[in-house]
């Protein structure tokens, strides 16, 4: 889909596969605006997969989720996000809901936004949601989270599931980056990880791409937030591991300034 204008009583637009079906999406350079539901929602199910690319879109004032992308069973779902601006939204700006089971490897989840504005949503700017068995593994380099109602950044994981990539197989793993990144103005915290000991969370926020670009300030309450809650059912390993600044840097890395309650 390229160049539309899009105003709907539902949603904007909506892409579904579910069986063994596959997708190879492109939603580039469109007005998704004002729609009664969210502005694109991408839902994925069964052994289906799709690859979405979401480019140069204008995705504002829709009643719901800007972006919403929706996965289950044990299907897959790629998306690249690059310089959308996304404003104004009913629900979350980007929303990614992962549920079912778990592939292995490759991550059932792999999201790359770069460059994008998630701004002024009534809830969160970025909110990741992950259930079941299922991994996540995010890469945000340079996009701005600001003036949400909730939270700039929430990744939330339940039951068995990793925001992170477990391809590797066994320790170290790769975690899911957030690089120069700003995060400001906020009502809630600039960022909030919730976890507990069944889960596994491996976040970096660095400013490797962009010196000293991120930027976590002036939200309405914590800079950063971490939740870790127990549970009896404990994987091994499982952990949650949150790395704030890069020291093979040799500037400053990462600023928490002046937010309303504690900075981390």
């Amino acid at each position: 889909l390229d160049g539309a204008d899009v105003d709907h009583d539902g949603e904007g637009i909506y892409f579904l596969t579910q069986d063994a079906t596959f997708l190879t999406g492109l939603v580039d350079g469109n007005l998704i605006d004002n729609n009664a539901g969210g502005g694109f929602h991408a839902l994925v199910d069964d052994s289906a997969t799709q690859l979405l690319t979401i480019s140069d879109n204008i995705i504002t004032d829709n009643g719901e989720a800007g972006m919403l992308l929706d996965r289950f069973g044990t299907s897959f779902l790629s998306a690249t996000i690059t310089d959308n601006f996304v404003s104004g939204n009913g629900s979350d700006a980007l929303a990614v809901s992962a549920n079912g089971a778990s592939l292995g490897s490759p991550p059932d989840v792999i999201i790359t936004s770069t460059g994008n504005v998630y701004d002024s949503s009534e809830r969160h700017g970025m909110l990741y949601l992950l259930t079941g068995s299922t991994t996540v593994f995010a890469t945000h380099v340079s996009d701005v989270s600001s003036n949400n109602g909730g939270d700039g950044v929430n990744v939330s994981t339940n039951a068995l599931s990793f925001f992170g990539d477990t391809s590797a197989g066994a320790p170290p793993f790769a975690p899911s980056v957030f690089d120069s990144v700003v995060v400001t103005g906020n009502g809630g915290n600039g960022y909030t990880f919730n976890a507990n000991d069944a889960t596994r969370m491996l976040v970096d926020i660095v400013s490797d791409t962009t010196p000293n670009a991120s930027f976590i300030g002036s939200n309405g309450l914590d800079g950063i937030e971490v939740n870790h809650d127990s549970t009896s059912t404990i994987p091994t390993p499982a952990f949650t591991e949150i790395r704030i600044g890069n020291a093979a840097n040799t500037f400053p890395d990462v600023t928490i300034f002046q937010n309303l309650v504690d900075a981390v």
